[in-house]
Order: structure tokens, then C-alpha cells, then sequence
């Protein structure tokens, strides 16, 4: 399965840790992303969480052409 594949099928919101496991990057890494706004991240006070459906569109529209 890959990992847009296995993104699509979660139907939770995912940790920076989670994430970053799965996209084989440091935490510093997606915390960085997304205070420039170059990943899509959901906020809820100071946690970050990303949708995992959205996680798979911006890599299809990122590094599929």
C-alpha cells in the first residue's frame, strides 16, 4: 500500500510525531512547515494536528504530476 493509499484510509487526525514518522522527517522538520504554512495543519490552541485525507491531497498536487 503507499502512503497516500495508507493516508486515505485513517479517519483520525494525526500527531506532528505520526506524521513525521510517516513522511521519514524530524518533528522540527513539520513544525517548521507548518509556521510557514507550507503544509495544511489544523490548530487547536498551542496542538497541531493534520487531517490525513488533506495530508494525501497536498502530496498528489505536491509530487504526482
Amino acid at each position: 500500500m503507499s502512503l497516500i493509499e495508507q493516508l486515505k484510509s485513517m479517519n483520525r487526525a494525526l500527531t506532528v510525531k505520526e506524521l513525521a514518522n510517516l513522511l521519514h522527517l524530524g518533528k522540527t522538520a513539520i513544525y517548521d512547515m507548518v509556521r510557514r504554512g507550507a503544509i495544511p495543519s489544523l490548530r487547536f490552541g498551542y496542538t497541531v494536528r493534520f487531517d490525513p485525507h488533506e495530508i494525501a491531497d497536498w502530496l498528489e498536487h505536491r509530487y504526482i504530476k
